[in-house]
């Protein structure tokens, strides 16, 4: 008798549910894939990590600046100085998207209290760093310049020497200087009378006061051992302080 291929598609099918499973157990823990259609993998691809590491031989500069720059300049449109011009006005993100920020940085020229678009420049960010640290060295070097200057004179001091002294005087405060005098009486030799002393510290004061000076602190009496500091203002103290506070630090 002769089956249709139907008839046997059907009796295959039957036997592989019924009779197989039961002859061999172990094809009953096999689960067959379920195809589906239009079934797409999602393969994550690892680059290798030199496409995305930073080199670190490169070094970025922080900004050292007191003027608006980039994202901080307070204004959405900018004009660009380049090379002496100024340029039509731009958007300021539409500028920052040209530059390199890993090099460059954008900084307001113009003042910020003005009304009209801000003045920008294109500066690099080594540049900038370069300059602040020598300018920083330089007021270093300059504070250092504005050491205390001590003079010693006696209160009976003749007229060829107080003319010196007082010179000298007036070329340290008309740098900057600090001066520090001092008054003593002399161990030989004539004393000075107390209007003498009066005269002489009203001289000194005169001569310190035509710098642009003046007294500080004064310690001590009249005949005896008196402390006098001139200086031209309360700054230029500052500067020496924080010079002999340095160099305290670097002994």
């Amino acid at each position: 008798m002769r089956h249709s291929p139907s008839t046997c598609a059907i009796h295959e099918a039957l036997y592989r549910v019924f009779v197989q499973p039961s002859r061999n157990p172990v094809s009953r823990l096999r689960i067959p894939p379920i195809p589906t259609r239009n079934h797409t993998s999602h393969v994550l691809i690892r680059f290798p990590r030199s496409q995305y590491r930073t080199y670190k031989g490169a070094q970025r500069f922080p900004v050292v600046t007191d003027k608006p720059y980039d994202e901080n300049i307070p204004s959405s449109t900018v004009s660009l100085i380049l090379d002496g011009k100024v340029q039509e006005p731009q958007r300021l993100f539409t500028l920052l998207g040209t530059l390199n920020r890993e090099e460059e940085v954008l900084v307001q020229v113009s003042p910020p209290e003005s009304d009209s678009v801000p003045l920008v420049r294109i500066y690099s960010r080594a540049a900038l760093y370069t300059a602040a640290r020598e300018k920083e060295k330089t007021d270093k070097v300059r504070r250092k310049g504005l050491a205390t200057k001590e003079l010693e004179m006696n209160w009976a001091i003749d007229g060829n020497d107080l003319a010196h002294r007082l010179s000298r005087l007036k070329e340290f405060l008309g740098q900057g200087r600090r001066v520090d005098v001092t008054l003593a009486p002399k161990k030989k030799g004539r004393k000075a009378t107390l209007e003498e002393a009066r005269e002489l510290l009203q001289t000194l004061t005169k001569s310190a006061e035509e710098t642009g000076a003046k007294i500080l602190k004064q310690e001590g009496a009249l005949e005896r051992v008196m402390m006098l500091t001139f200086s031209k203002d309360n700054k230029t103290r500052n500067a020496v302080e924080e010079t002999s506070e340095d160099e305290r630090s670097s002994m």
